[in-house]
């Protein structure tokens, strides 16, 4: 019975010993973590790291706090955007092949180049329905360019963005159930909205300079393509017209 009296108060006293370090440690650690945010607020305001008390006390906080305010996402100054062989040659090597073969579909099935090509009797009979649709998923695409960037947590994730990235397939779905003329205009107008938007980003450092200089000569290729459907398809309809007047 002794025994176990004795073990007993010594297992109460380590326990209130241990009690008393974490309630100390605790105290310590509220203590010291209002003292690094009340520093850190004080250092930072107006974006300027000038604690001596922070940089003493805290050097690992302060360098820490210093590498994040001058990382900033969105740069202030400006890059220069636009058409650029140099800045195309620093896209990835399989980037430029992939973006290209993506134009064949705009090219050829402009109704005077599908008339040259052994495509499957479905498309031969309306290549410019066929246009259409690609141009709409392409559109899309590029909508989604911006879905991805946001959901990727990066910088310049903004509920702007998130809108602008499905405004595109708002404006291909419709395009799809208009005539040849309309629906190609409608393509070819969004794409080059898109095109604009995108300079808009990557001028600020949203998107790579690579991709910038990418995205000129495929708008360009592509907005000709369907205005080259547009019009054949207009002077289709006009000389339809005609027949029939003289009918």
């Amino acid at each position: 019975m002794a025994m176990q009296s004795a073990l007993r108060q010594r297992l109460g006293g380590a326990f209130a010993c241990c009690k008393q370090v974490v309630l100390q440690t605790r105290t310590l650690y509220a203590t010291q973590t209002s003292t690094a945010l009340c520093s850190l607020v004080s250092s930072t305001r107006g974006y300027g790291i000038q604690s001596v008390q922070t940089r003493t006390q805290f050097p690992q906080l302060h360098s820490a706090t210093v590498r994040t305010l001058h990382k900033s996402p969105v740069s202030s100054a400006t890059q220069p955007v636009g058409p650029s062989l140099t800045r195309l040659m620093e896209a990835p090597p399989f980037v430029l092949p992939l973006g290209l073969s993506g134009l064949i579909p705009f090219v050829g099935l402009v109704p005077p180049v599908a008339a040259q090509l052994p495509l499957p009797d479905i498309m031969a009979a309306n290549p410019a329905m066929w246009q259409v649709a690609y141009g709409a998923s392409i559109l899309s695409f590029l909508g989604g360019v911006h879905w991805g960037a946001c959901l990727s947590g990066g910088p310049g994730a903004s509920t702007s963005r998130f809108l602008w990235s499905v405004t595109p397939s708002l404006l291909a779905w419709p395009a799809v159930a208009l005539s040849t003329v309309p629906a190609c205009g409608t393509l070819a107008a969004s794409l080059v909205l898109a095109l604009g938007v995108d300079q808009s980003y990557a001028r600020v450092g949203l998107f790579p300079r690579w991709y910038s200089a990418l995205r000129w000569p495929l708008t360009i290729c592509a907005t000709l393509s369907l205005l080259a459907t547009a019009y054949l398809a207009s002077d289709d309809e006009d000389n339809e017209e005609t027949k029939s007047g003289l009918l």
